[in-house]
């Protein structure tokens, strides 16, 4: 009877997760709709990611109502140190870490991949609606730093696990769910065109790699993730 009830929720569990994948790949067609993607631009910048929120929010609902937690993810307080504030201070020292190798490596990618397709990049950025508006870049900025922790919690969190036991568990799986999840991450950014998924999957890897060095806590590159976006968005508003 047991191994019954368990068979129903693992179904139940399955077909949870099905319509949460169907329902935000209905959400990307509409998004990247001639006719409906104007839907999303009630939300400057950050408009973009609401099929991830979306995705983000069910399957949180879907783990934790099958009695599990978060902090299994790694959100939870980073355990680097014998106190709360050498923890968070080496949390820090991490993504400062990450910063650094995602800076110096992302710039050797970019511009090797600028060179063999031979893009020559426009010196002068698009005009955003960021640029010189200080109200709506106090208003994003936090709104991004919650839009990175789902990011990180649904790319290296879900994503990252799942396929890591999904392929054994071992260390050879788990180097193979940040390469797998990493591409994912990538084709993510599939609307910022061939160089954006590049940049995004490079990234990608560092932050996995760092987020299974770092024993699976997600603080670390949810630092380092949201300090790269509040400097891309500061430079945009000055630009």
């Amino acid at each position: 009877m047991e191994n019954l009830v368990n068979k129903i929720s693992s179904k139940k569990t399955n077909y949870l997760y099905l319509i949460s994948f169907c329902m935000f790949a209905v959400l990307i067609y509409i998004r990247e709709s001639k006719n409906f993607g104007h839907i999303f631009d009630f939300l400057p910048v950050l408009g973009r990611s609401i099929p991830y929120f979306v995705l983000t929010i069910s399957l949180i609902f879907i783990y934790k109502n099958n009695g599990n937690n978060l902090r299994e993810l790694g959100l939870s307080w980073p355990t680097f140190g014998s106190t709360k504030f050498r923890s968070l201070l080496f949390a820090s020292l991490w993504a400062l870490i990450i910063i650094l190798i995602g800076l110096v490596s992302g710039s050797i990618v970019m511009e090797s991949f600028d060179l063999i397709v031979g893009i020559v990049t426009d010196s002068s950025p698009r005009k955003s609606v960021l640029v010189g508006n200080l109200p709506l870049l106090l208003l994003l900025t936090p709104l991004m730093w919650l839009a990175v922790i789902g990011e990180e919690l649904l790319f290296r969190g879900f994503i990252m696990n799942f396929l890591a036991k999904k392929f054994g568990g071992t260390t050879k799986s788990w180097i193979l769910a940040i390469v797998v999840s990493s591409l994912i991450f990538g084709l993510a950014h599939f609307w910022q065109g061939a160089r954006g998924i590049v940049g995004a999957g490079v990234l990608a890897l560092i932050w996995g790699t760092a987020y299974y060095r770092c024993g699976r806590n997600l603080w670390p590159t949810i630092i380092a993730h949201s300090v790269g976006n509040t400097i891309a968005f500061i430079s945009t508003y000055n630009s």
